[in-house]
């Protein structure tokens, strides 16, 4: 399982180009083994205890090779952070995740997340054999479920690397945070224990958020190279700008009664304009693929406020004049219970029951292809909600 909202960096390709590095994964390509190599995997728990113990292995190799090679990497700064070459706008990515489906999109979308991974080429390697070209859709539920629990030790390893900018307090702190209630034996895979004891970050910290701090000092250096496709600077419109950053504040457990994803259409005279708000749900941790529910912090939930579309499964549609956009902010700042969300959605709401439904559907998509005439493609109505 992975965070509802999190950015994604990558690792500066030159600090891995080296004979050391190459040997090191070499002399541990039995661990490196991905399970999606067996095809249909039968006694998914016991093969995963096996490419546990091989996890387990790699990991404390990778430890012992940072300790050799502290000297080489004595400057654990922002240096390490690949900055698109200077022009490559995928060097910041934003995933949400919505439910049992996930969409990644370019810059640093949204409030600044809980967690973030920093991503070597290995592990992108690793993550793309395991999930995309190595994955069969058609295999048997072993299989599937064995790509998704060793995925666990993927999204860990990513998220420790991002911790290794972060100073020791600090580092600590936030890794008791993402992983609250969760097996201790799991933070194992979050810690190099022997190269943290001697690692200091070569970043001059002035605060006690570090990983804010932090958020900030990469979002500086990846500035020429961010994308701001879906900020609410694109709209061109301060009316708009100003409303859905006061909405944008909306946080904690009354935010549950929004759905996942919602579309906003923004009437204005001859033109129409859409954002998209989506639900974030906070976890305790994202260690189990099961009882999701005993995991969920609701009082912890936000959103984000984007423009254009998000997500592939719209679960509710809006259409709002500008002129009362001020009104439907207020509404949804002051919902408290399902029935709140009701009388929003009799007052503002596109159901699928509604006579208008197809057509505001056509406008969607119209303006889908218009903003991402390569990538746009067919909204998935199956999840949209009738409340």
């Amino acid at each position: 399982m992975i965070k509802d909202h999190f950015w994604v960096f990558f690792i500066e390709p030159k600090v891995w180009q080296n004979k050391a590095y190459s040997e090191l994964l070499i002399d541990h390509k039995q661990e490196l083994e991905m399970p999606t190599v067996r095809g249909d995997v039968y006694l998914p728990l016991l093969n995963w205890q096996i490419y546990s113990r091989k996890e387990r292995k790699l990991h404390a190799a990778f430890d012992a090779f940072l300790t050799e090679n502290l000297d080489a990497l004595k400057d654990v700064s922002l240096d390490l952070i690949w900055d698109g070459d200077g022009h490559n706008n995928n060097a910041a990515l934003t995933v949400f995740r919505h439910f049992d489906s996930a969409s990644v999109h370019k810059g640093l979308v949204g409030p600044k997340p809980q967690t973030a991974w920093l991503i070597g080429y290995a592990l992108l390697e690793r993550i793309h054999y395991l999930l995309v070209a190595g994955y069969d859709v058609y295999g048997n539920v072993g299989h599937g479920l064995l790509s998704r629990i060793y995925m666990d030790f993927l999204r860990m390893e990513g998220e420790s690397n991002f911790l290794q900018l972060l100073p020791e307090t600090a580092r600590n702190r936030e890794r008791e945070n993402w992983y609250r209630g969760a097996n201790p034996e799991l933070k194992a895979y979050l810690t190099n224990p022997t190269f943290e004891k001697q690692s200091i970050p070569a970043i001059p910290y002035q605060t006690q958020d570090e990983k804010l701090e932090l958020f900030g000092l990469i979002e500086e250096k990846l500035k020429p190279v961010l994308s701001t496709q879906l900020e609410l600077a694109t709209l061109n419109n301060p009316v708009l700008e100003k409303q859905f950053a006061r909405l944008a504040t909306f946080s904690g457990a009354n935010t549950a009664l929004l759905p996942e994803t919602m579309f906003v259409a923004i009437n204005n005279k001859d033109r129409q304009q859409f954002v998209t708000i989506i639900h974030n749900m906070a976890h305790l941790n994202v260690t189990s693929m099961f009882d999701e529910y005993k995991e969920l912090i609701p009082e912890e939930d936000t959103i984000t406020v984007t423009t254009g579309f998000v997500g592939s499964y719209a679960n509710a549609f809006v259409s709002v004049d500008q002129s009362e956009l001020a009104e439907f902010v207020d509404t949804v700042l002051a919902l408290k219970t399902r029935a709140d969300y009701t009388k929003l959605m009799d007052r503002f709401g596109v159901r699928r029951t509604s006579p208008e439904f197809w057509g505001h559907a056509d406008k969607i998509h119209q303006a889908s292809k218009q903003d991402n005439p390569i990538e746009a493609g067919i909204f998935d109505f199956n999840r949209l909600e009738n409340r």
